[in-house]
């Protein structure tokens, strides 16, 4: 054996040859310590290119991605981590206890076979690790929320099928469900929710962002349609003639999508192309389902759009003479040729030429003002009248373009509510006034005198005689943020913001009673939630989630309302790690706020997300960008910080006109959070009367001592001692000081080796800069100093002035064209002594630190002072894995690309997947679908090397795209297994073999009955069968060979020993003849413990405690 020139005491855990490059080997190892066990942040890679005989190390990847897996604490900021044994993994938020930060709280998520979310508290003084916090039937808690008024109230966002918020108003002694109707299931609209025309049972339901439904039972079950075109409908729309044709909009894409089979199967029917955002609004011919009339919004702000109508596909422009995009077209049923529509922010046309051309029907001195409609009906009985739904209140100036643009704001004196025309639009009257927007009305097509409305915060209004007279109908109802109303014959479904839709009975008296058991669905699954609180009004809770986007309550969760106003709605591959709509309030003013939506960019609202706009950069520099953190900076409501999937880190400073990226110093662009801090720093005062000196920092020659009955700090020979922060910007620093025969530096914003020195000696006091280690004399003033006197300093910075004073005269003002604007303190002794006293330091402004956590490459922060990212260094430390009850896990896997020079796969326990294009230099996670899982070990098909299969501890999982995304391939195969090794055929790859330890119970092979299995697949993985006749299945089975000179032929190593079989796994029997001992345990995590050399003949084994040992093939006649 030759030793490899690992460093002494490590676990060697995997050793990988390129198979392009046969002198380039990686090694992947542990530092090895008796009887400690190291953190899983602590394994590294090392690399060879001359076969071995020497090694450099790699990137150090500091595999757990933050936020992701167990806890890590530092104390001093300074990268120093130690990892807080029997903390729970897989954590995706962290908070500190307000009141007594010794205490914090942890959101945990459960692995793939667990069924249950928690939160844990740690305290030093209470038994370190509980849990506070558990929901069975969960995928996770995402997020975790103080009330910085009352520091009692918590706030719990938790996924799943069943996705809500949960509170608990004495610091998480005891909790409930905040809203029991709250599920994030919003139906925007009164468009995406439609009756089938000849069938009240039948109903369909577009949601924001998480799919569409179709009911046949009145509401009592839902089923999801095709999620590719109805993912996240902005209209639907059901042909009366036919109501198997269907159209739905898109909210994702400016298309229109169909169904001709009652919504089973989908189509893309038309694209306007890429200058749209998003379809709007579709009407159907009432004669011709075949011909429909369409609109689609423009970016940015959607002010403008086009209408068109499409006949078999085909489309005609119709929209000339609308001034701004369409949100509502209606056909009149008995006049095909006569259509309304309303418009973008105000608006409500007519064209009676089937949309050659229009007139304006509001803000004509009518009884309309100018005011935003969302829906118009038509009476079923009368074309002539009309009912129009809408919104009240001036939007917002940043709403509204320039004047230029000819678009004025709403009337301010308008009404939301119900307006009636009983001559086609002439004239108007209002006859409801609603609490908040009108979302929608229905009428009833058998008494045109029923009247059904749906008011955003009132819930349901009915009247009975065609308006004149009106009530609420909400008793029963769980949500009255109502959005659509929709009534056929006796039954009614009324849909919400964030409840899904609830149905009822329309009872003879025309009272309405609401069906519990029909009502509050669909639910649609929620897999991310963001929970914050408004830190200046306790009742202000906002709440996003995927999918829903962002809702709002301003009674401390006892309603909700979606605040969606331009925000888009996203879908993505993997919704666990990119479905976000992630946003930060402004705590100095927080009616400002700001989102970042994945893959979509950033938004900024100045009324508490009420409206919404791009803030994406004047050239769209952020649009598209995968957006996964937002942080506002406390002190500057202009700055705001995002962090991105694959694009680093952004900043604006002037409110999101311009941005910049800053990632210099980052190892990695995929940022998964950021953290702004923001620092008050309290005057610093010594003067060092209790005999010590323990705020400042210094490497000797510098101490407190007695002087003439008082204590001063004294300095000696030419030493140093500072305090303070680098983060330090504007402060003034005053002291008194004493020269003997010697001199001193008062050194100002120290920052590394940079510093301002203000030098005072006999004869003079001057002002010199060191930058980069370049000492420039800026300014000099003579001056008499005596010794042994007393003299006050004083020192002023402010931006790039620095101002010195003696005893109270100003003797240099300076203003630097290449100032230093950060830094500590600092005295620093030239030569003999001096004596300083009475120190005090004013930090004239509130500190901001930058954080940024990312995925597999720890924590960075960011200096000031040279404009870099400084990464924080990673956790080392042993500790006991209370997850699993035992010391820590971590397996390795390394795969190089044949085709691809430079790539590299890096399957990690329990961190996940990653690639590499540059050697390992850099590394990428790339764990989408994987959920909350590590890999054991990886495979790659072996003619098509798109195909990769990972052993992982919940089975195999397949990925078609090179690791991009992953599916787990496990059916047939018991629930936790790990496989150690997914073996594939290279002659037939549809045979596979995979050889596992029982993941049950933790991993303890005595509380499972068995230990292991090993399992084949014919199908290339798609399902897996047992392969156990000769093998003991209270072992665990580690690695398995298909012999390269005949194929029926494997080999497998167990924790008892080796095994091999004749017939491709049909039976085993033991090969353990020479070995002294068959017990060969696992430990360290190395489970590749077995390998055939190059020319086949020898089988190595490594045994523990027994070294390494070989077995001579040949004699076994295997060729065969």
């Amino acid at each position: 054996m030759v030793e490899l020139g690992a460093p002494d005491n490590t676990i060697i855990t995997k050793i990988v040859k390129n198979p392009g490059k046969p002198q380039h080997i990686v090694v992947s190892f542990k530092h090895g310590v008796t009887h400690e066990v190291l953190s899983p942040l602590s394994e590294l890679l090392r690399e060879s290119y001359d076969g071995g005989k020497t090694w450099s190390p790699l990137t150090d990847l500091a595999l757990q991605s933050n936020g992701v897996e167990d806890v890590v604490i530092s104390e001093d900021s300074s990268g120093k981590w130690q990892y807080m044994t029997d903390s729970p993994d897989y954590s995706y938020d962290i908070e500190i206890d307000p009141e007594d930060s010794s205490i914090i709280y942890v959101a945990y998520s459960p692995k793939i076979f667990e069924n249950h979310s928690s939160i844990w508290r740690y305290s030093k003084n209470q038994n370190d690790w509980s849990e506070i916090f558990r929901v069975e039937d969960s995928r996770g808690v995402t997020s975790l929320a103080i009330d910085k008024l009352d520091p009692n109230k918590f706030y719990a966002g938790v996924i799943g099928e069943k996705g809500t918020v949960y509170a608990s108003s004495n610091k998480g002694q005891t909790w409930n469900v905040l809203n029991e109707d709250l599920s994030f299931t919003t139906i925007w609209g009164h468009s995406q929710l439609q009756i089938n025309p000849i069938d009240k049972s039948t109903v369909y339901a577009g949601t924001w962002g998480g799919g569409s439904y179709k009911t046949t039972d009145g509401g009592e079950s839902w089923t999801m349609l095709d999620e590719d075109h109805t993912f996240s409908p902005v209209c639907l729309a059901i042909s009366s003639k036919n109501p198997s044709i269907i159209y739905a909009c898109d909210r994702t894409a400016p298309k229109i999508h169909k169904s001709t089979d009652g919504g089973e199967t989908w189509t893309e029917y038309y694209d306007f192309g890429g200058e749209y955002m998003l379809s709007s609004a579709v009407a159907i011919d009432p004669d011709n389902p075949d011909r429909i009339y369409a609109s689609a919004f423009k970016p940015p702000m959607a002010h403008e759009g086009g209408l068109v109508v499409i006949t078999s596909g085909q489309a005609t422009p119709i929209g000339e003479g609308l001034p701004r995009s369409v949100l509502e077209i209606e056909i009149d049923p008995t006049n095909k040729n006569i259509i309304y529509v309303t418009t973008h922010i105000h608006g409500v046309y007519k064209s009676e030429d089937a949309g050659i051309t229009w007139e304006k029907l509001d803000d004509q001195n009518n009884g309309l003002p100018r005011i935003g409609v969302y829906d118009i009906d038509i009476d079923p009985s009368n074309n002539n009248i009309l009912y129009a739904t809408a919104l009240c209140g001036e939007l917002p100036g940043y709403m509204i373009p320039p004047p230029t643009v000819g678009i004025q704001n709403i009337d301010p004196d308008g009404k939301c509510g119900v307006y009636k025309s009983t001559d086609a639009g002439e004239n108007w009257e209002l006859i409801l006034e609603t609490i908040s927007e009108a979302r929608g009305i229905d009428v009833d097509t058998k008494n045109n005198n029923n009247l059904y409305v749906a008011d955003m915060m009132g819930g349901i209004w009915v009247s009975n005689d065609a308006g004149q007279t009106w009530r609420q109908e909400n008793n029963g109802l769980g949500s009255i943020s109502m959005t659509s109303v929709k009534i056929k014959d006796d039954y009614i479904y009324a849909s919400t913001q964030g409840s899904g839709v609830y149905s009822g009975i329309i009872n003879n008296d025309g009272s309405i009673t609401w069906d519990k058991t029909r009502s509050n669905k669909p639910k649609a699954y929620v897999y991310k939630i963001q929970v914050e609180v408004d830190p200046t009004n306790s009742d202000r809770i906002y709440a996003s989630s995927y999918p829903g986007g962002l809702l709002r309550s301003d009674d401390g969760g006892e309603h909700w309302n979606d605040k969606n106003f331009l925000t888009p709605s996203i879908k993505v591959d993997d919704p666990l790690n990119q479905g976000y709509y992630r946003f930060d309030i402004n705590s100095k003013n927080p009616e400002i706020v700001w989102m970042g939506v994945f893959g979509q960019g950033m938004f900024v609202s100045y009324d508490g997300m009420d409206f919404n706009m791009f803030a994406s950069g004047n050239d769209n520099a952020m649009r598209g960008k995968h957006v996964t953190s937002v942080k506002t900076n406390p002190t500057n409501p202009d700055e705001v910080y995002a962090g991105t999937q694959g694009e680093g880190v952004f900043v604006t400073k002037d409110g999101g006109k311009t941005w910049e990226e800053m990632n210099d110093g980052l190892k990695t662009l995929n940022i998964l959070s950021l953290k702004v801090v923001d620092i008050e720093w309290p005057p610093l005062g010594d003067d060092f009367e209790d005999g010590n000196a323990d705020g400042w920092k210094s490497d000797g020659g510098w101490s407190a001592i007695q002087k003439d009955g008082n204590y001063v700090l004294q300095g000696t020979g030419h030493n140093w001692i500072s305090s303070g922060s680098e983060s330090w910007s504007d402060y003034t620093f005053e002291s008194r000081v004493k020269l003997f025969d010697g001199s001193v530096h008062v050194n100002y914003r120290v920052s590394g080796s940079n510093r301002y020195a203000i030098g005072i000696n006999s004869g003079s006091v001057y002002l010199m800069r060191t930058l980069d280690g370049v000492h420039t004399n800026l300014k000099n003033v003579d001056m008499q100093f005596h010794n042994s006197v007393w003299y006050d300093i004083k020192i002023v910075g402010k931006g790039n002035n620095i101002k010195v004073y003696v005893n109270g005269v100003l003797k240099i003002d300076y203003t630097d064209n290449e100032p230093l604007l950060n830094g500590r303190i600092a005295f620093e002794s030239l030569e003999d002594q001096i004596h300083v006293d009475n120190v005090v330091i004013t930090i004239d402004s509130t500190d901001s630190e930058i954080y940024a956590g990312t995925a597999g490459y720890g924590i960075y922060k960011f200096n000031h002072a040279n404009q870099k990212w400084q990464n924080l260094g990673r956790s080392f430390g042993g500790g006991w894995w209370s997850p699993w009850d035992r010391r820590m896990y971590q397996f390795s896997s390394i795969i190089f690309d044949p085709d691809v020079p430079g790539k590299v796969y890096y399957g990690h326990f329990p961190s996940g997947f990653f690639v590499s294009d540059d050697n390992g230099n850099t590394w990428e996670d790339s764990s989408l679908r994987l959920g909350n899982d590590g890999i054991f070990s990886l495979s790659m098909h072996p003619h098509d090397h798109n195909i990769l299969f990972a052993g992982t501890y919940n089975g195999v999982a397949k990925s078609v795209d090179r690791g991009r995304t992953w599916e787990l391939k496990s059916e047939g195969m018991p629930s936790e297994q790990w496989p150690y090794t997914v073996a594939i055929d290279d002659d037939n790859p549809y045979i596979m073999y995979a050889s596992t330890k029982n993941g049950q119970n933790k991993g303890f092979c005595n509380r499972n009955d068995f230990c292991g299995v090993v399992m084949k697949s014919v199908d290339g993985g798609e399902s897996w069968f047992k392969i156990m006749n000769g093998l003991n299945d209270r072992s665990e089975f580690y690695t398995l060979l298909i012999y390269p000179s005949n194929h029926d032929v494997l080999f497998l190593s167990t924790n008892e020993g080796v095994y091999l079989s004749r017939d491709a796994g049909d039976n085993w029997e033991a090969i353990n003849s020479g070995l002294p001992s068959k017990h060969n345990q696992v430990r360290d995590n190395v489970a590749d413990n077995l390998a055939l050399t190059p020319d086949n003949r020898y089988l190595i084994l490594g045994l523990m405690d027994y070294g390494v040992w070989k077995a001579d093939l040949s004699e076994l006649n295997l060729s065969s």
